[in-house]
């Protein structure tokens, strides 16, 4: 018996999230080719004949990228969230999506971004974007030094301080920490539905954040109740008396950080009962008679 499967569903959602690892400097890359899906890339130059850069991206960094593209519109990753990019722009393409098929659940994070020389471009999924100007949570991938430079904190992202000669010095002229800085959090639900009048009560719970860190939540369809839970990671998710109707809904978490995560609640209609047929006629009742 594995003991893992043992353990209720809000201590396996609350261990701490895995970061990447895996760092790509300085390369040029094709769009499309076999590559990690939540590594590091830093000042890397990706080249794109239409394809997304990724498959399912899962918390992949882009640190100064340059993204070139032969085609009008570019896709981060076929599917998944959790990407980051910063510092990064894109030549060619006139629309930016992070990914081809989007959720209203996915979560994605953005810093410091120019499309064709925009400033201000509006990404496909921009419901999903995650603005870090002025948040805490961008000190986690870049921060400005006393002489004005801007450095990427592989520091944090690695878990290695050594890396980063100006780290100390850019903590003295800020006067905070840019070390253990969190760059991802979970959302899990108990259940993944609620069927009308069953009386469900649905737990979601966060994990991946320090335990000190203020969580609130939001559900995006008033039909559904939110209470707060004894823990202030979780809350409970109910359906409204009288609601009998199908439709989802996103229940989101969010910290004053600046880290988000959601997740959808699918609510369906209690099936209607099957109705009883007539009598049954009993096989091997009669028998013929014999002649």
């Amino acid at each position: 018996m594995i003991a893992g499967l043992l353990l209720p569903f809000w201590t396996l959602c609350a261990q701490t999230v895995a970061r990447p690892v895996i760092l790509y400097q300085n390369q040029e890359l094709e769009a499309g080719q076999q590559l990690p899906d939540s590594a590091i890339f830093l000042e890397c130059t990706f080249h794109n004949a239409g394809k997304p850069v990724l498959g399912k991206a899962d918390g992949a960094v882009f640190l100064g990228c340059s993204f070139i593209c032969d085609a009008d519109s570019l896709f981060l990753a076929r599917s998944g969230d959790g990407i980051v990019m910063a510092g990064c722009r894109v030549i060619g393409a006139q629309s930016v999506g992070w990914s081809e098929e989007v959720k209203e659940s996915d979560r994605n994070y953005l810093y410091d971004f120019t499309i064709c020389g925009q400033d201000e471009p509006e990404l496909y999924g921009c419901q999903q974007t995650v603005d870090m100007e002025g948040l805490r949570l961008a000190d986690a991938f870049v921060y400005e030094t006393e002489n004005g430079d801007i450095c990427y904190n592989l520091a944090n992202l690695l878990n290695r301080p050594e890396l980063d000669v100006t780290l100390n010095s850019a903590e003295q002229y800020l006067g905070r920490s840019l070390k253990g800085l969190p760059v991802r959090m979970t959302v899990c639900a108990s259940e993944q539905g609620i069927e009308c009048g069953s009386g469900q009560v649905v737990t979601v719970c966060a994990g991946g954040l320090d335990a000190d860190m203020f969580i609130g939540w939001t559900v995006s369809d008033e039909r559904l109740v939110l209470a707060p839970s004894a823990d202030p990671a979780s809350c409970t998710v109910s359906l409204k008396d009288g609601v009998d109707d199908t439709f989802s809904a996103v229940v989101t978490a969010y910290t004053e950080y600046g880290l988000e995560q959601a997740v959808s609640i699918d609510v369906s209609m209690k099936p209607a009962p099957v109705p009883q047929s007539g009598k049954k006629v009993r096989k091997g009742l009669f028998r013929r008679r014999k002649k």
